[in-house]
């Protein structure tokens, strides 16, 4: 190269973007988990991820199942259910709703962690139509 840097060695190599290895959801994670924790590593490059992201990526998406889980149980019995004999009835919390609380503080924690190492990214904002759905208003 002369002036400009060092001459060149004569090894080139070519990197194949083809061939991607991503880490695969860990044995044992329910369906719904382990395809929430195969779309986040496919929106992500291939070295993004550590054996701790892996591990965290693992409990957040374990963490958003039992969230669902809850949210759906709660939709069908409410928070507060019925219970005791019929001589002396009283309302009861469903516990779905402290499974759903704490499902909910996990995800926040974790996500944190996940977004500190770059494996989450915070949500872009949606663009809102300035002029609203005035095109589309019902006379």
């Amino acid at each position: 190269m002369g002036k400009r840097g060092p001459s060149p060695d004569g090894k080139i190599s070519v990197v194949d973007f083809k061939t991607r290895k991503d880490p695969r959801p860990p044995s044992g994670m329910t369906e719904r988990a382990r395809n929430l924790f195969k779309k986040i590593v496919a929106s992500n490059k291939s070295n993004t991820f550590d054996v701790e992201s892996v591990a965290l990526l693992r409990v957040f998406c374990e963490a958003d199942n039992q969230h669902y889980l809850a949210t759906n149980a709660l939709k069908k019995c409410g928070a507060v259910f019925l219970s005791g004999k019929d001589d002396n009835p009283f309302y009861r919390k469903n516990p779905w709703f402290d499974i759903q609380k704490e499902a909910g503080a996990t995800m926040n924690s974790v996500s944190t962690k996940l977004r500190n190492k770059g494996v989450i990214s915070p949500l872009k904002p949606i663009e809102v139509n300035k002029r609203g759905d005035l095109l589309f208003k019902k006379k």
